[in-house]
């Protein structure tokens, strides 16, 4: 291409650029007309046409999102309609001669503007506390979180969580990471879940319903209308404001929460309900507790319930701030009275003085009461002690019962044989000696049979003036002479064994 034929190539993309550049954010719309350039020489005429174009300026502008106590204002511009008149432009290698002619047309538009104003006054400032994970929302992931820093924290081990996810675990801002901040961050999580449309920090203030302290919203609507000629322009401002205000009672208890709303005890077995007053603000948190049936489950003021007897009753907790509000437990308890009691024996052979203790189990397992009653059919057989110990008397049989305490119907039995395992024979290792005045000496004595209880031994002698002995069976020479030495059987006197002695000089 020639070098003219670039220039005009040049001059025309530079009209076709310069309009678009040009443009503002009005929303009127710009109609350009192509100009047509003409360059001459000697013997070449190149031209270059230009199209016309247009485009709508406003679909440029990007929506502007209105927040929450932001006052937003929507105006409708005046249109402008301009024609550009066709521009010529010559240009020879000698000299330059420039023409313009335009024609402009204005036109009268009537436009009509509104404008709104909206003004919320609120006390709620938006908060990250409880979004762990940083996710815009809190789930039960949040809580997981919690929990498992409070884990890592109470095992002396490193927290997993960064500074900034530290704070936001700390629901309670009590500077610590513990179990009531997960417990807190799931309780939200799950009031979330229904529905709740609390903040965190009024969840925490004032508890799951909406109690908050009185709070104003103003709407504030303004409408103008701008009437615009050539000559005059004409105004018209509408304004009107609505005001709503809501209150409540901060000082009263709202609601009352929970931490279990159905408990299930066995009989004579106790629990309890932790109780929270909502809103925390309100200085009067006493609470009524009552039973629908005491007979079977009763409660204290305290809350602490307890079963009474199979069955299912409701224990309410009302406040004394707010009669009207309450909230009730569902109470079901189980008959786990002892039903069967069982032994590791059930009968038992042993001798007089000899004790055995069985072993006692009483069903179900978890009965509260597991207290027994132990009794003889003939103590002088056997005798029993409170505990279960068994001990033999004398040769007989006889049966020793145990029954529960809580139902004296359940018992069982054990069959005791008592045996004669007294002394029955005595052994001494010489049957006679000779011992000189002043002089001693002791048999060895053997109690038959080995397992008798009592082996205790009784000595006498015949004549002390020839020889005397002692409780252990030392014998000893007191003058010439021959006596007898007895030793008996403490436990059964009929046995005994002698030992003659001879007194020597």
């Amino acid at each position: 291409m020639k070098p003219r034929k670039l220039l005009a190539t040049a001059l025309s993309l530079a009209l076709l650029i310069c309009p678009h550049s040009a443009v503002n954010t009005h929303s009127a719309k710009a109609e350009f007309t192509a100009a047509s350039v003409v360059s001459h020489e000697t013997s070449l005429t190149d031209t270059i046409e230009v199209k016309t174009e247009s485009f709508d300026s406003t679909a440029a502008i990007a929506p502007i999102a209105v927040q929450p106590t932001v006052t937003s204002t929507t105006a409708v511009k005046t249109a402008v309609t301009t024609k550009a008149s066709k521009s010529t432009t010559k240009t020879s290698a000698s000299s330059t001669k420039t023409t313009t002619k335009s024609t402009s047309k204005l036109k009268t538009t009537t436009t009509t503007t509104t404008t709104t104003t909206t003004t919320i006054t609120t006390t709620e400032p938006p908060h990250m506390l409880g979004d762990i994970n940083n996710d815009k929302i809190i789930t039960g992931s949040d809580a997981t979180l919690a929990l498992h820093e409070y884990t890592l924290l109470s095992s002396g081990m490193p927290g997993d969580l960064s500074m900034a996810q530290k704070i936001a675990c700390d629901i309670n801002k009590d500077g610590i990471i513990t179990g009531t901040d997960a417990t807190l961050l799931l309780r939200y999580y799950t009031y979330l879940s229904s529905n709740g449309v609390l903040l965190l920090e009024d969840y925490l203030k004032y508890g799951p319903i909406d109690i908050r302290p009185p709070k104003t919203t103003t709407i504030t609507i303004t409408t103008t209308t701008t009437t615009s000629t050539s000559s005059s322009t004409e105004s018209t401002t509408t304004s009107s404001t609505i005001s709503t205000t809501t209150s409540s009672d901060p000082g009263k208890v709202q609601s009352i929460t929970l931490d279990k709303y159905e408990i299930t005890l066995n009989v004579g077995e106790g629990g309890i309900s932790y109780v929270t007053m909502l809103p925390v603000t309100a200085p009067d948190k006493r609470e009524k507790w009552f039973s629908t049936d005491p007979k079977i489950a009763s409660v204290d003021n305290e809350g602490w319930i307890v079963g009474n007897s199979p069955g299912e009753c409701t224990i309410t907790v009302q406040s004394v701030n707010n009669p009207d509000v309450m909230a009730r437990i569902k109470v079901t308890v189980l008959d786990n009275n002892v039903s069967e009691i069982q032994l590791t024996t059930y009968e038992v052979t042993m001798g007089i003085g000899h004790e055995i203790m069985p072993i006692v189990t009483m069903l179900p397992a978890n009965t509260p009461d597991k207290r027994e009653i132990w009794t003889s059919s003939n103590e002088k057989i056997a005798t029993v002690q409170p505990d279960g110990m068994i001990k033999g008397v004398s040769p007989g049989e006889c049966i020793i019962t145990v029954q529960s305490a809580a139902n004296p119907k359940v018992k069982a039995e054990v069959k005791v044989i008592i045996t004669d395992n007294r002394v029955n024979k005595i052994e001494l290792d010489f049957y006679e000696v000779t011992i000189r005045v002043g002089f001693g000496d002791m048999p060895l004595v053997t109690m038959l049979p080995k397992d008798a209880p009592d082996k205790s031994e009784i000595w006498t002698s015949s004549n002390k003036s020839v020889a005397t002995v002692n409780f252990e069976g030392w014998i000893m020479g007191i003058a010439p002479g021959e006596c007898v030495i007895t030793v008996q059987s403490a436990a059964n006197p009929d046995i005994k064994a002698e030992v003659k002695v001879t007194v020597i000089e």
